[in-house]
């Protein structure tokens, strides 16, 4: 396989990659901000339902409403919609660096762009957000 061949296979596995980034990170914003929705409009319904329904039902519904806002905050720390979104957009911007040099540079240098590539992706990688964390004790420092 020639350079040439090998660069427009490179090209093309990044266009199809950063593609796929900046499809999960408009998922994850599209997310977190259907997240806050629900939250306020949980709040709000959780405290005017019963304030302005009568009957037994109402009130259950507004406590169920009441509810979401808890809820969302949960999910908003455990699955860190808005960090992951920032992750994906990180990825696409160092992608897309790549892809540019791949684009521009001569066919001797691919290599080089290949390892910049590989590591490029080792430490974005290493910067992955699990799921959240709940709060901890702060920890002590020992005194010198």
């Amino acid at each position: 396989m020639t350079n040439e061949v090998l660069r427009e296979k490179y090209l093309s596995k990044i266009a199809v990659d950063i593609a796929e980034a900046k499809s999960k990170a408009k998922l994850n914003y599209r997310i977190a901000y259907a997240v806050y929705i629900i939250a306020f409009f949980g709040s709000l319904v959780g405290t005017l339902l019963p304030l302005l329904a009568s009957g037994d039902t109402a009130r259950k519904m507004g406590a169920v409403a009441a509810l979401l806002p808890a809820l969302a905050l949960t999910a908003m720390t455990s699955f860190r919609f808005n960090r992951k979104s920032e992750w994906h957009y990180k990825r696409v911007a160092s992608l897309q660096e790549i892809e540019r040099q791949i684009d521009i540079k001569p066919v001797e240098q691919l290599e080089a762009l290949i390892d910049w590539w590989n590591k490029a992706e080792r430490d974005l990688n290493s910067r992955w957000l699990g799921f959240g964390e709940l709060p901890g004790a702060p920890k002590e420092t020992k005194k010198p």
